[in-house]
């Protein structure tokens, strides 16, 4: 049954942070944020909007997030380049709530330029 294709294991933990990974035996860390956890409350790090030249760029400082909007000649909405894409583990959230929160500031700051919006 072991050797079967169809046989799957669990990753295991095997120490404070991190699991062994039930194909190729290698370790990785595990993440320590859950799902269900709760959130801290309360709190909402700022996020800093800079433009340069036709470039909207969105910052958590003290962390490697950031996300670049731009927005092509006749685009109906804001593109996005230079995307952070790992969670950083000194930030207050995941990398998923700041481009969430990233893209809502860029659209807000398009606006607030006043971008052409095609209809």
């Amino acid at each position: 049954m072991r050797n079967s294709p169809a046989y799957v294991s669990k990753p295991r933990r095997i120490g404070p942070g991190r699991v062994r990974n039930a194909v190729g035996g290698c370790t990785t860390r595990a993440s320590t944020r859950s799902w269900n956890a709760p959130q801290v409350t309360g709190f909402d790090p700022k996020l800093r909007v800079q433009v340069v030249d036709d470039e909207i760029i969105v910052t958590l400082p003290q962390s490697h997030y950031s996300a670049t909007y731009y927005k092509p000649e006749g685009a109906r909405k804001l593109l996005v380049k230079n995307i952070s894409d790992r969670d950083d583990p000194r930030a207050p959230m995941i990398v998923s709530e700041f481009l969430a929160k990233a893209w809502k500031l860029a659209n807000d700051k398009a606006r607030e330029l006043g971008w052409d919006w095609p209809e």
